[in-house]
């Protein structure tokens, strides 16, 4: 039998992104004191980004905005919805450095455990060679 009502996995996948990025959007504002953090929703596979600034620092006194991606410890990604993640962010977020588009180089993710414990990697766009020390 068919329904005209949308399908319980698809309303469920959306309330588990929300509920990823709602958990990323309070980590990332009351523990690690980012501004102005936006949620966006990416044509690519309906995933759900976030974008911010961090703090600033000595090191970064004029911090870039940032995107952040939240995920479940759960999820496995390959590189090809990496890459679709990125090519989707360029399109769709504006960016506000300049007049000139630029591509998102990385990305935060935000892996959000059962407990509600978030970590945070960094997922660089393409091969980024290691700094000197």
């Amino acid at each position: 039998m068919m329904s005209d009502q949308p399908s319980t996995s698809s309303s469920l996948h959306l309330a588990q992104l929300s509920s990823l990025a709602a958990a990323v959007t309070f980590d990332l504002t009351h523990t690690h004191r980012w501004t102005c953090l936006t949620t966006h929703t990416l044509p690519f596979e309906d995933r759900l980004v976030l974008t911010g600034y961090p703090p600033a620092t000595i090191q970064a006194p004029n911090p870039a905005e940032t995107l952040i991606m939240p995920l479940s410890l759960d999820e496995t990604f390959s590189l090809r919805q990496w890459a679709g993640v990125f090519d989707a962010a360029d399109q769709l977020v504006s960016h506000r450095d300049g007049e000139e588009k630029r591509r998102w180089g990385s990305a935060l993710l935000g892996i959000v455990s059962a407990d509600s414990t978030v970590v945070y990697y960094t997922m660089h766009d393409g091969i980024v060679k290691p700094k000197q020390n």
